[in-house]
């Protein structure tokens, strides 16, 4: 393929494995104000999502007003989670270190959260400064201005990116954006349909594992 000028990663999923423990803590939350729902629920409906929609969703679904009281224990259980057991993908570290194109992280995660976990698990001096958030942006995945904000961020033109996503609003949200777009589905929250779901909702290749990812880009 065509060498990018800018690789744009995903966090959750891709770089860090972690949306069974931020879903969980979801659940757990949820569960103190009388709510009851699965961790493969709450991954199958809200993985990729930006957190307003899944605020908006739940508030929806269950006419309840979700206060900043809720959003501040839930943090707290992720932090604790995330103390306790979250980890890089299994080549992460190996693969953006030794990535000879330009790179940046565009996530529907908050700032805050997404330096705390990137620096915990040893990639956010990969990566600073250029860690981009919805939070930086009108409207998160599906929509694709965080993938535009982020290349236009790095000086970098659309067509001239590849975003590495895991979720079907992330692919969605780069092709929106008019970028080539791979599927990963190596995290510990990807079941057996997952890769086949990234492919058929556009991704151009889907890949297991990092060390793929590389010698397709060949450089490895």
């Amino acid at each position: 393929m065509t060498p990018p000028d800018l690789i744009i990663f995903d966090c959750d999923g891709v770089l860090i494995d972690s949306e069974i423990l931020v879903h969980q803590a979801l659940v757990d939350t949820l569960q103190e104000y009388g709510i009851q729902m699965s961790c493969e629920e709450a991954l199958r409906r809200y993985v990729g999502f930006p957190s307003d929609y899944e605020k908006r969703d739940i508030e929806a679904r269950y006419h309840i007003t979700l206060s900043e009281k809720f959003f501040e224990k839930r943090y707290d259980r992720v932090t604790d989670l995330y103390k306790k057991g979250l980890n890089p993908i299994l080549g992460a570290p190996e693969f953006v270190k030794a990535l000879p194109f330009k790179k940046c992280v565009a996530s529907g995660s908050s700032l805050k959260r997404l330096n705390h976990c990137l620096e915990l698990v040893g990639l956010w001096n990969y990566f600073v400064p250029n860690v981009f958030s919805s939070e930086q942006v009108k409207n998160g995945k599906p929509a694709p201005d965080l993938f535009l904000f982020a290349a236009k961020q790095m000086g970098a033109e659309a067509a001239s990116c590849l975003v590495i996503e895991d979720s079907i609003a992330g692919v969605h949200a780069a092709k929106a954006a008019n970028m080539r777009v791979f599927g990963f589905a190596g995290g510990s929250h990807c079941g057996p349909e997952h890769a086949k779901n990234l492919q058929a909702e556009g991704a151009e290749k889907v890949f297991v594992k990092m060390d793929d990812i590389a010698e397709f880009l060949s450089y490895k």
